[in-house]
């Protein structure tokens, strides 16, 4: 019962905070959102991935989506590699969490490279976000 109600208390927090963040544009917001989208995400990522060896490896960063208050934190989990005597040799599944810390708004992706899942959750990310925008879930004040 105690740690539903610290995390309703958390939920409510994030929701006030982004709520009342000053100077919040939620139209501008959406709009960057979607440019987000549809232009990709550039080189925000080249600083967390670059090299084989990070392959193997954890990794965790953090990043703003520009002209938002929003702050995109990623974990990508070191890849898994297993042999399939299918088609291709083996498989290789490399898993990331992706989680918007003003909404606390969460995805789980799992890709062939650790950059590629942290894209696809982040894109999962602002579509959710974007849908609680145009839907009136998220506002600004």
């Amino acid at each position: 019962m105690r740690l539903s109600l610290v995390f309703l208390l958390v939920l409510v927090t994030a929701y006030c905070q982004f709520n009342s963040c000053e100077g919040f544009d939620v139209q501008q917001t959406l709009t960057k959102i979607k440019e987000a989208l549809e232009k990709g995400f550039g080189n925000k990522f080249k600083k967390f991935f670059h090299g084989i060896t990070k392959f193997f490896k954890e990794i965790n960063g953090k990043f703003e989506i520009d002209g938002t208050p929003l702050v995109i934190t990623f974990f990508a989990d070191d890849c898994e590699m297993k042999i399939t005597g299918k088609r291709s040799l083996f498989e290789v599944k490399c898993p990331a969490d992706v989680t918007e810390i003003i909404t606390q708004t969460k995805r789980h992706c799992e890709r062939s490279s650790q950059i590629s899942a942290v894209q696809c959750a982040t894109k999962m990310v602002l579509e959710e976000i974007q849908k609680n925008i145009e839907i009136g879930k998220i506002s600004g004040s």
